[in-house]
């Protein structure tokens, strides 16, 4: 087993551990890591070996695959893994540490901007992936759900986290066919053998109980030149922003939505309550007469807006000019973005933001019922009602909510299945890298491999369930209901949940 780093250099291998994972199907489950690996590789006896005319830091970054022209416990001849380098280290003075990350790697970065986005799925990879990947490194998407249609608002935060938010949402999964190379395909696409190992354990934790789950439903619609501020239109609830002559100040503003643009507001003289077709505002005196465009822009007034680095905030920057005169001629003492309706009517705000992007709900959470009920759980005596809140921006129809309702919700019925062991193999595909999101089969039930660290002596893994309607309606077609009644006469729901297709 040899290792060729960069275009040439090689180095033979005495050890490896890979660990490879699969994004998560539940939207309130954020583990998956990009993937790892370690070899140690023997210290080349010759001292012309090109690994000693270069320092060992600068194969960091570098390219690597890795060859086992003796297959890999039953593998074809060849090529067993693509990453890149991270870092190369002496552990000794025989060997080398060399330790790196498969493609995705370079996707695990924080503080990312990302704005709103509509268009196909395809489009939105590339657009979060655009100059991420190192050189060497590709991502593609299965023609199969390239071109779904897909809305998101932006974010800013943590790359990876909010790819995996995107995969529970879509029942997508990112997998590693070959070297540097990754693909995001629809989720159960690999099968791999059924297992009957006696180094397979199999845990049921019924421990984690609630009567609800909750779920974020954004209903994410794409608008083009819209009311953004105040989300909805103005109603009486808007504050009236007001400021002192000579100040400058700062505000943020709260959206029901992610903008990608906005206009900038004009100042008018006037601005009716149910005006939503331009970015516009009117300024006030404390006399409560309004201060004419012309004069305030004269006397060094003005008024900005940015839309914030999260694109669901704005930033209105007021600067409010000094030497204005109410029409009693004392000086103004304060000015306000707003306007009465009449002599006896109070002031309303003004301020209108028109962009363009993707309008949101900020409604709270729907909680959905799980089946536990409280007098099956002392726990919930002392308060304990809500087993986990989703808020997840990928959620954007019915469609979306229901699938991560069902996924989460089995979670917190008293029954959550795993299986983990040790194995000469997970499947029959040609290189290992196929195994993560793979189902597995075991005790006549479908799992799906979320971790699988690989050595030269096999496959540590660990799966969750995976058992669908799908899998319960192709293992009993052909029977009729009273069919089903009778296989599973004087069992509770759970009981049958937890036999699964056992017959």
């Amino acid at each position: 087993m040899y290792a060729i780093i960069g275009d040439n250099l090689s180095v033979d291998l005495a050890d490896f551990s890979v660990t490879i994972d699969s994004t998560p199907l539940d939207s309130s489950d954020s583990t998956g890591s990009v993937g790892d690996f370690s070899l140690s590789a023997f210290a080349p006896e010759d001292p012309t070996h090109s690994i000693y005319s270069i320092s060992l830091e600068n194969l960091a970054d570098k390219e690597i695959t890795v060859y086992d022209p003796e297959g890999w416990a039953g593998t074809p001849d060849g090529e067993l893994l693509g990453g890149i380098v991270t870092n190369v280290s002496h552990s000794d003075d025989f060997t080398l540490l060399i330790t790196g990350r498969l493609a995705l790697g370079a996707l695990n970065v924080r503080n990312v901007t990302q704005g709103p986005y509509n268009g196909t799925l395809k489009g939105l990879i590339e657009r979060y992936l655009r100059g991420r990947l190192i050189s060497g490194t590709s991502v593609t998407v299965h023609p199969d759900i390239a071109d779904r249609k897909i809305t998101v608002p932006g974010w800013r935060g943590e790359l990876w986290y909010h790819l995996k938010l995107l995969c529970a949402a879509e029942s997508v999964e990112f997998h590693y066919p070959s070297t540097g190379y990754a693909e995001l395909r629809p989720v159960r696409r690999t099968h791999g053998k059924t297992q009957t190992s006696r180094n397979i354990s199999r845990e049921t934790n019924a421990e984690d109980l609630a009567q609800y789950v909750e779920v974020k439903e954004y209903n994410n619609v794409w608008v083009t030149n819209q009311i953004f501020y105040p989300p909805g239109g103005w109603d009486e609830g808007v504050s009236i922003i007001s400021i002192s002559p000579g100040d400058t100040e700062e505000h943020e503003l709260n959206l029901e939505g992610s903008v990608q643009s906005i206009q900038q507001p004009v100042m008018r003289d006037f601005v009716a309550k149910d005006h939503t077709t331009s970015s516009v505002y009117t300024i006030v005196a404390d006399d409560g007469y309004p201060i004419q465009p012309a004069q305030w822009a004269d006397a060094g007034g003005s008024v900005k807006v940015e839309i914030g680095e999260d694109t669901r905030t704005l930033k209105l920057t007021i600067r409010a000019p000094e030497g204005l005169h109410k029409d009693n001629g004392e000086p103004v003492s304060s000015f306000a973005l707003a306007l009465s309706a009449g002599e006896s009517s109070p002031q309303y705000s003004t301020l209108r933001i028109v962009g363009t992007g993707v309008w949101f709900s900020n409604d709270d959470p729907v909680k959905f019922p799980t089946g536990v009920s409280a007098e099956a759980n002392s726990e919930f005596e002392v308060g304990e009602e809500v087993g986990v809140s989703i808020d997840n921006l990928f959620l954007s129809t019915r469609a979306h909510v229901a699938t991560a309702v069902y996924r989460v919700a089995s979670k917190y019925q008293g029954y959550k299945s795993t299986i983990s062991g040790n194995v000469t193999r997970l499947s029959d595909e040609g290189t290992f890298t196929e195994d993560a999101g793979s189902r597995v089969f075991y005790d006549s039930r479908p799992y799906r491999v979320r971790s699988a660290t690989y050595t030269p002596d096999g496959v540590q893994f660990n799966a969750e369930d995976d058992l669908t309607c799908g899998d319960i309606q192709v293992e009993f077609d052909g029977m009729t209901w009273q069919d089903v009644q009778d296989l599973y006469e004087g069992l509770t729901y759970k009981e049958v949940l937890i036999k699964g297709m056992v017959r």
